[in-house]
């Protein structure tokens, strides 16, 4: 159940000329000027950069000519941002078929050392994937390696660099503003935008509270939620934790309420997405679906034509993960649907940023609590 994050996307995308947007002149190396809270705070990004064709939630920006960071020349440096706000930095270091890799990976881990001042802090990744948390004043940074030897780094605003614009707000003013999030798309996705980005340092790390504290930020909550955790009796690597007895507990401490269904129910979740609620949904998970979801939503972002095997065929049904417990499951946010084409839309902590689809039979199937929580 414990999570990972890997990160964007080997394919590069073409952009004309005329979307250059000259920041500086060039700069060598990117590190320090990039990761600065004054970027975080203004947006202004160091050095030369091109808009990418924007996606329906973010806007991107990829530097050109790739500068280098700490000494080593990445692959690939985008920049993601949620409209004027600067949401998210996403370098591909070394691709997984780079005999260089392996050197590259080292050579990061020691720059990031240096540059933070402190080591780093082992994350919970099946091996043979790697995952290293750092941080500074102004910028969290995950440094990950996967199963097929990419590198890469993310990195977000440390909560200290975050505008206020990123703080909690009121909940009888987030509430006003909840059906103001939600867009709906030509092709038929109704999708709640704008959602904050919630602290991924220490206990917020993991998977059953990360989402949690996102709706914290998102409905203005009050209390402590991630010290009710730790009063529960839960234990980093704690596999045994009951999270649903958490979700349970949440309301008193938040001063809310929360529905729970032990079966997933496509019209509840879309009346909800309707109304700017999230929906914490806990399904069957195994690495190769999740893989599979996640190449999808790449395809579907450069074809947004494409469909998902037929929920009625066979052979599809035999790859669906069954749900059993808790063991065997893990936590996603749930943040759209698409009634016309039967599917829902959601996000992972092993794969930030990614908008993934799943049909709504393949979810009938695969999921075992969903928890609609009220703001």
């Amino acid at each position: 159940m414990l999570t990972s994050f890997i990160i964007l996307g080997s394919c590069l995308i073409a952009v004309s000329a005329s979307a250059v947007i000259a920041q500086s002149a060039a700069i060598d190396d990117i590190a320090a000027p990039l990761f600065a809270s004054s970027v975080w705070q203004q947006g202004k990004l160091p050095g030369t950069w091109v808009d990418l064709p924007r996606e329906p939630t973010r806007q991107g920006r990829e530097m050109k000519p790739v500068a280098k960071l700490w000494g080593v020349q990445p692959a690939q440096i985008r920049a993601w941002y949620d409209r004027a706000k600067l949401m998210r930095i996403d370098v591909l270091v070394a691709d997984g078929g780079s005999p260089a890799a392996p050197t590259v990976m080292g050579e990061m881990i020691s720059a990031l050392v240096k540059f933070s001042g402190k080591p780093g802090r082992i994350g919970t990744v099946a091996a043979p994937a790697r995952q290293l948390d750092f941080d500074t004043e102004s910028t969290l940074f995950r440094l990950m390696t996967d199963a097929n030897g990419r590198v890469t780094l993310m990195a977000v605003p440390a909560p200290s660099a975050a505008t206020p614009a990123a703080a909690p707000v009121a909940a009888d003013n987030a509430v006003k503003k909840l059906a103001d999030k939600v867009e709906k798309l030509p092709n038929g996705d109704v999708i709640i935008r704008h959602l904050p980005t919630p602290p991924m340092e220490g206990d917020a790390e993991y998977i059953g509270l990360q989402h949690v504290l996102l709706l914290q930020m998102l409905y203005g909550w009050p209390g402590e939620l991630n010290k009710l955790l730790r009063k529960m009796g839960w234990t980093p690597n704690d596999d045994t934790f009951d999270w649903y007895k958490y979700y349970e507990a949440v309301p008193k401490e938040a001063k809310t309420r929360v529905e729970k269904f032990d079966k997933f129910n496509f019209d509840e979740v879309a009346r909800a997405i309707a109304r700017g609620h999230p929906v914490i949904l806990w399904d069957a998970t195994e690495e190769v679906r999740m893989n599979y979801h996640a190449d999808f939503a790449k395809k579907f972002a450069a074809d947004p034509k494409l469909e998902l095997p037929s929920a009625r065929d066979a052979e599809e049904q035999k790859k669906w993960p069954k749900y059993q417990s808790e063991s065997n499951s893990g936590a996603m946010l749930t943040i759209g649907v698409n009634k016309r084409r039967g599917e829902i839309i959601f996000v992972r902590q092993e794969f930030p940023g990614t908008e993934l689809r799943m049909r709504k039979e393949e979810i009938e199937f695969t999921a075992g609590s969903v928890f609609i929580f009220q703001p």
